[in-house]
């Protein structure tokens, strides 16, 4: 065999062995699964006829929310409520306020937006009304 001819079948060689390789790279990358999209309109996790009672530090009801319905949304952190009824505590657990509406939506801060004939009851031996009445609210539920 000449020096060209070798030169050659060398060349050959390497060319192929380089598409190989690049055949099989490019086979790793589209082998590896598809990331599924994330859904945001379908709820995360959903109850019905749901109560959640969330706790302070030391161990006494900061709030509780009772819901018909409950849908959580990972995606945006967001927990949508059918008709809500949350109850606010004091440092001393005495329920302070009882908070209605329609619809709710808790956000992650533990911000409560009220949407929809918003009732808000105050608890006290007042006599004075104690009732306040309106179409949407904010309330913050840090205490």
């Amino acid at each position: 065999m000449s020096k060209t001819m070798r030169w050659n079948t060398t060349i050959l060689v390497l060319g192929l062995l380089a598409l190989v390789l690049i055949g099989w790279n490019v086979m790793e990358i589209d082998s590896s699964p598809a990331q599924a999209p994330i859904n945001t309109i379908e709820p995360t996790y959903q109850s019905e006829y749901t109560t959640m009672v969330v706790y302070n530090k030391v161990g006494g009801i900061q709030y509780k929310l009772i819901a018909d319905q409950m849908n959580y949304f990972s995606e945006s952190q967001i927990t949508w409520l059918t008709q809500p009824i949350a109850t606010t505590f004091d440092e001393k657990t005495v329920p302070i306020w009882i908070l209605k509406a329609d619809k709710a939506k808790l956000t992650q801060d533990k911000k409560l937006y009220l949407y929809g004939h918003v009732q808000m009851d105050i608890l006290n031996d007042s006599s004075h009304p104690t009732r306040i009445t309106t179409n949407n609210t904010i309330i913050n539920l840090v205490m």
